[in-house]
């Protein structure tokens, strides 16, 4: 995934790309906690302090649902200045930090879904060959009122008016250079029961439930009453 720095413009929003079933393969651990939820862990990394409140640069997290334990990382991790290099482990959760700026408000810490290697023949809203930056294609999506996923490589950013949250079927085999990511301003607490049972262990669910109806608890209140909600809680 790309890299981003450890804090975002003023009009950018922290956000994540979530993977589940892998973790980032590297001993640069910046820090260990023990006892908490995905949410908390997010959050950690979010504010990049570990959990004595000490200043920790974090750039990433891998999460391990069923022991809760989270570990952050710095730019250490990285072998180089774009990837990083992930290893395939049921057990965790794999979260990785981004800085976006888009039109339409989106909440701050959203998670967006990625199914790496796969790719999506259908629904095409429209594409953008020469991107460069998957930041920017998910971006595009975001402020697309009928984008729900992207399938994304370097050098092509393809917006889905259709989500493999609601239909796993639209999934097929890409290669190494291909990505598919969900619209996490798209998703709705009808597509997530779905799409978490797809995705995660029964020992992982309601961790997860707990983070993503945080999530979109806060979605609905930003559309509506209280724009700083997120910011407060």
């Amino acid at each position: 995934m790309q890299i981003t720095s450890l804090e975002c413009m003023k009009k950018e929003k922290i956000s994540y790309f979530v993977l589940f079933g892998y973790r980032l393969a590297s001993r640069g651990i910046a820090a260990r906690l023990k006892g908490v939820d995905q949410s908390s862990c997010v959050m950690y990394c979010s504010q990049n302090i570990n959990a004595k409140g000490e200043a920790v640069p974090c750039y990433s997290a891998n999460y391990e649902p069923v022991q809760e334990k989270c570990y952050l990382y710095g730019k250490r991790s990285r072998s180089d200045r774009h990837t990083a290099h992930l290893a395939i482990d049921s057990n965790y959760i794999f979260a990785d930090k981004f800085c976006v700026e888009t039109k339409k408000d989106c909440s701050a810490e959203t998670p967006y879904i990625v199914y790496p290697f796969k790719q999506m023949h259908k629904k095409i809203i429209t594409s953008y060959p020469g991107m460069n930056s998957v930041v920017a294609c998910v971006a595009a999506c975001i402020d697309s009122k009928k984008c729900k996923a992207v399938t994304y490589k370097i050098g092509l950013c393809i917006l889905h008016g259709a989500s493999p949250a609601t239909d796993s079927g639209l999934l097929v085999d890409g290669s190494e250079q291909t990505m598919v990511i969900e619209n996490g301003c798209q998703l709705t607490a009808s597509t997530l029961p779905a799409l978490l049972s797809n995705m995660l262990g029964e020992n992982s669910i309601l961790s997860f439930f707990y983070f993503f109806f945080r999530i979109l608890e806060c979605l609905c209140i930003v559309d509506s009453r209280n724009p700083s909600y997120c910011e407060k809680n």
